[in-house]
């Protein structure tokens, strides 16, 4: 593995870096994200359970804001519940673009170090083929200098631009 990282030059150092925090994020992505943590089966029967008891208070609301997102945006929705509808639907869809933001954490990174590893690669094989050019150039292999030259003159000007 290590001779692999070797050969492939100073720009496998960005790259594994790159993938690192890929997978990092990726599986942070899977931990916070699971289902029984973003919409758990006993939020609803127990707030179900709570106004059928008629026991849903305050101090019951809050709990229910800060036990997972889904109870964060039904707790929204029923802190204004004496409102009206209007409002009430007002504030849950508040409370549920502020949860989906939260919920979308690290999402833009990801997607920034997906376009950014295959350019390293990119630029890889442009700086390898610079240097196989190159060395063509310098030691020649039969006339081919004069069609090195072009095509290493070339690569630089993409690796440039």
């Amino acid at each position: 593995m290590f001779e692999l990282l070797k050969a492939g030059g100073i720009l496998m150092v960005p790259i594994l870096a790159c993938s690192i925090l890929a997978l990092a994020i990726i599986l942070e992505r899977f931990w916070t994200l699971r289902p029984s943590r973003v919409t758990p089966q006993h939020t609803i029967n127990e707030l179900w359970r709570w106004i059928k008891k008629k026991e849903l208070n305050g101090r019951k609301l809050k709990a229910l804001q800060g036990s997972s997102p889904l109870g964060r945006i039904l707790a929204g929705g029923l802190m204004n519940a004496k409102h009206g509808r209007e409002i009430m639907k007002e504030s849950i869809e508040h409370e549920a673009s502020q949860v989906i933001h939260e919920l979308e954490r690290f999402l833009n990174p990801l997607g920034t170090v997906a376009t950014i590893t295959p350019l390293l690669g990119l630029l890889g094989t442009v700086i390898g083929m610079i240097k196989v050019f190159a060395e063509i150039q310098l030691a020649g292999v039969g006339d081919a200098g004069n069609l090195a030259g072009g095509i290493s003159e070339a690569l630089i000007t993409t690796l440039r631009a």
